[in-house]
């Protein structure tokens, strides 16, 4: 899949001043999207690709949007009121072995998240594919211009789950859905293009289901 191409994190300059980003990313609300799918209308999506393109015209950027695909190398599942969670650790990279068992999730600032169910023989994994729109920021403590917070020309040094992605059975999507999800999104330190250096940092991004429960 093009679009989910893995991002390449640059070499960057030693830093001088600090970007800061919280980004709490609200859910993605409960309203029903027509043409998406509720009620057990729409069509099930294929591939993530597919199913990608089919969130992006419910939830568009007005910046380019940022992927990153990863993978849940261990893992422990815990009991939800409203599904089962995972929680582990994630690594750039994806797994084969996809089952066509996908689970989606979207929240305020239009992010997608795409789980993906994998089978290699008796184990069970998930691949995770991100696709963030970008953020930017100005402040006239760095000078005149906008400044990258989440972008590709900066990059994504890592994601970190910071508490259970809650997977949920539905017959009111498309697809199933994730009910909750947190990580910390990690971006390297970055020299901007009018030499104002950004110190690394972390946004904190949240997931819910894509408004069709």
């Amino acid at each position: 899949m093009k679009k989910f191409k893995l991002l390449m994190v640059a070499t960057i300059t030693s830093m001088l001043i600090t970007s800061c980003g919280s980004d709490s990313g609200g859910g993605g609300g409960a309203t029903n999207f027509s043409g998406w799918g509720s009620n057990g209308s729409g069509n099930v999506a294929r591939g993530v690709e597919q199913l990608h393109n089919s969130l992006e015209g419910h939830f568009p950027c007005s910046t380019e949007r940022v992927f990153m695909s990863t993978y849940l190398d261990s893992y422990q599942t815990t009991s939800q009121t409203n599904g089962t969670g995972i929680i582990g650790n994630l690594k750039q990279g994806a797994m084969g072995g996809e089952t066509g068992d996908y689970y989606a999730g979207a929240n305020g600032n239009s992010d997608i998240l795409i789980i993906a169910k994998t089978t290699n023989g008796n184990n069970v994994g998930f691949n995770y594919y991100f696709s963030f729109c970008g953020r930017y920021f100005t402040d006239n403590q760095y000078g005149t211009g906008k400044y990258p917070l989440l972008a590709k020309e900066r990059g994504v040094n890592g994601i970190q789950m910071t508490s259970p992605s809650v997977l949920t059975a539905t017959a009111f999507c498309p697809t199933n859905v994730i009910s909750a999800g947190q990580f910390y999104v990690y971006v390297p330190q970055y020299t901007s293009p009018n030499g104002v250096p950004l110190q690394a940092t972390a946004l904190t991004i949240n997931f819910a289901p894509p408004g069709c429960q």
